[in-house]
Formats: structure tokens, C-alpha cells, sequence
């Protein structure tokens, strides 16, 4: 094999390896000279405000698919976290930013469930969580008879604060996204969740606790997925019956064309 083909050969690969951002970038030209209002801040702000539940939802279903796992119930887990805090600050009268914080602490508790049916009762993760899907969806119609929660003024006002010219939620949840990237790119407990869906056997015998690992993904995918129903109240003002629904399987898809695998590691 000649040095040419060798350089082309590298070329093609390095063109696979980042077809995502190519694809991406073609698509924004393209829809640039299609419409002269694509290429504008007012629409890239719409864009970003329309994606922060599924930035949230997708950065924790990241760990989970890092470990070799998946999380079917993150959709129905975001739902479940807003409309609980939701009622409560509404029907109930607690204090909304208090309300707030606790999406994000519904969730992680609905992940831990699932982490530790997976890693200490060893259910399979799928059977798992689309069970737990399935008795989330249950729960919240029962408790909201689908009627949809508005939110209260204390938690619509976080839609005015701006940070460099941009809605305050988006600008938080690009700079925790930029966060777990260093986390699973630079720190030992990045590390080593790559390490243990890379190769769960290795894993065990270099000794790194692999359940305990597991479960923190699991209960890192549910965080995320209350803090998506949090960031969404605050853009939508409301909690729908639709929340959530089929999230999974967007997120699912935009993480592994974002370049996650299925089978883990990486």
C-alpha cells in the first residue's frame, strides 16, 4: 500500500470519526441560504431554548450508556420529578424555589431505585427501567388527572434573567454540559465508568467497584432527568400531560450520534 492511499485511508476515517459535526455544519448552511433568518441569534436562542430538556435528559443518559447500561425511564422520570414539585408548590403552597430544587432530588431517587434493582437485586437495566416508565406514567396520571400545572410567578421570572444577552437556564445548562465533559474526559471517576463499560471483567479485577460505579450513573441519569423537568417549567411556565413522552428515545439517539456507544466504554 502506497503512501497516497495510505493518506486517503486516513482521511476517510477521520471523516467518519466526525461525520456528525460535518453533517451539522452542511445542514447549517443549507438552511442558511434557504432563509435569511436562520442564521440569527433570535433563532439560535429558540433552538437552544427548545433543546435544554434534551441537553439535561441526554448529559445524563451519558453515564448510564458509558457504564454499558440504558435508561428507558428518564422521559417519564423528568415528568414525574416536575409534576410532583409542581403540585406541590401550587396545590400545596410550598416554596417554589425550594420546589424547584427538588426536581432534580425526585429524580436522582427514582435513579437510585433503578441502579440498585440493576446492580444489587442484577434485574436486567431494560426490563428495569421500562417498568419503572410504565409505573411512573401511572403515578403522575393518577396524581395530575392530566391536567396540565401552570407555574408560579417566582419560577417564570428565571426566563427574564439574561447572562451575555441569553435566557439564564441556557447558559447554566451549556456550562454543566461543559462540566460533565471534563468530568468524563479528565477526573478518576470519569475514568473509570469509560474503564468499566470498556471491559466490566478488567474492570472488577483492577479493583474498582463496579456496582457502586453503576449505581452512580443511574442515579446521575435521574438527576438529570428532574433537572430537565426544571429547566423545562421554567421555559414552558407549565407541566403538560406530554412531558416526557418518547424523550428516551430522542435522547438515546442524540447521545450515540453525539458519539457515546451502546455497548459502553466510550
Amino acid at each position: 500500500m502506497n503512501s497516497k492511499s495510505i493518506k486517503i485511508k486516513r482521511i476517510k476515517i477521520k471523516a467518519l470519526n466526525n461525520a456528525v459535526y460535518i453533517f451539522g455544519l452542511m445542514t447549517i448552511i443549507i438552511f442558511t441560504f434557504m432563509s435569511e433568518f436562520f442564521f440569527t441569534m433570535s433563532n439560535g436562542v429558540t433552538i437552544l431554548r427548545n433543546s435544554t430538556l434534551m441537553l439535561s435528559i441526554g448529559i445524563g443518559l451519558t453515564f448510564a450508556l458509558m457504564v454499558g447500561e440504558l435508561d428507558l425511564s428518564v422521559g417519564a422520570n423528568c415528568r414525574f420529578a416536575a409534576s410532583v414539585s409542581a403540585m406541590l408548590m401550587v396545590h400545596s403552597g410550598l416554596n417554589p424555589y425550594l420546589c424547584m430544587l427538588l426536581m432534580p432530588v425526585l429524580g436522582g431517587l427514582v435513579g437510585m431505585v433503578n441502579g440498585l434493582l440493576v446492580t444489587r437485586i442484577k434485574l436486567n437495566a431494560w426490563l428495569v427501567t421500562l417498568s419503572m416508565k410504565l409505573a411512573l406514567v401511572g403515578i403522575v396520571v393518577k396524581l395530575t388527572n392530566t391536567v396540565a400545572i401552570n407555574m408560579p410567578p417566582e419560577v417564570l421570572q428565571f426566563r427574564n434573567i439574561k447572562i451575555f444577552g441569553l435566557p439564564s437556564f441556557i447558559v447554566f445548562i451549556l456550562a454543566v454540559m461543559v462540566g460533565m465533559q471534563i468530568l468524563l474526559r479528565i477526573t478518576t471517576f470519569g475514568r473509570r465508568l469509560v474503564a468499566i463499560g470498556s471491559n466490566q471483567t478488567a474492570a472488577e479485577k483492577l479493583g474498582i467497584n463496579v456496582k457502586n460505579y453503576k449505581l452512580a450513573a443511574f442515579v446521575i441519569s435521574g438527576v438529570f432527568a428532574g433537572l430537565g423537568g426544571m429547566l423545562i417549567s421554567i421555559n414552558l411556565g407549565s407541566i403538560t400531560r406530554e412531558l416526557g413522552d418518547g424523550y428516551e428515545f430522542t435522547a438515546v439517539s442524540a447521545v450515540v450520534l453525539g458519539g457515546v456507544s451502546l455497548a459502553g466504554g466510550e
